[in-house]
């Protein structure tokens, strides 16, 4: 085969790959959300899912986004991509909280390796501010969907009133909540050994994990709550 019948083939492949990368897939639901003390939290939620082209893969993109609205206090939260997605949404003295737990070591090293292996911020003054473990009821719990897409079918990806038995079908116990995260990160000192083991080294952390990625800002406001959130 000459070259040049390799160059036309691969502009081809190329055009229809463009032609064929559909936009991403989007969520809407409501989801009750059990409180620490029992009581029952109402959620809008929405979430983007980025779609490969459809010639070259069958699995799915990339979450890239999951927005979560508490409209009576406005608290409004939005996660950018499945590396922040948060794992519990609670009211504390009325004040809301949302919690993430840390999944890699790169974000242990660009929150400066966080108390427990969790990012913890509270809801005040329109924005999202720092809190520490010990801020938080010894009751809290991973508390939210985390069964939002079907990896091989749309069609049972969630959608309209997530109810807290429609959550337990599709998350089941979520490997023990807060409790089972810590036992399984000893105590939540995961972050900890990976700061002890830099510090041995004698290195900087971000010098020695070298990235082009740079650390989202979880601080402060994350928008608005478009009226679009519920899909309406």
């Amino acid at each position: 085969m000459s070259h040049r019948c390799v160059f036309v083939g691969a502009v081809l492949l190329a055009a229809l790959v463009a032609g064929c990368s559909p936009g991403p897939d989007v969520v809407h639901w409501t989801e009750e959300v059990k409180s620490h003390d029992g009581s029952v939290i109402f959620l809008e939620a929405r979430a983007t899912r980025a779609r490969q082209p459809i010639v070259l893969f069958e699995r799915r993109g990339p979450v890239t986004s999951v927005e979560y609205f508490h409209r009576p206090s406005g608290a409004y939260w939005k996660s950018p991509g499945a590396g922040f997605m948060p794992a519990t949404f609670d009211l504390v003295d009325g004040v809301p909280y949302m919690v993430v737990p840390v999944g890699s070591e790169i974000v242990c090293i660009w929150f400066d390796f966080p108390e427990k292996d969790l990012l913890i911020y509270r809801w005040q003054d329109q924005g999202w501010r720092k809190a520490r473990y010990g801020d938080l009821p010894s009751s809290l719990d991973f508390n939210l969907l985390n069964g939002i897409f079907n990896e091989r079918d749309r069609s049972k990806d969630v959608s309209g009133l997530v109810t807290l038995e429609i959550k337990r079908t599709r998350d089941g116990e979520r490997g023990g909540g807060i409790k089972g995260f810590l036992e399984r990160r000893n105590g939540g000192t995961w972050c900890a050994g990976h700061k002890a083991r830099y510090e041995k080294l004698g290195r900087k952390p971000l010098e020695a994990f070298q990235t082009d990625d740079t650390p989202p800002q979880l601080e402060g406001g994350h928008g608005v709550a478009d009226s679009d959130l519920m899909g309406k």
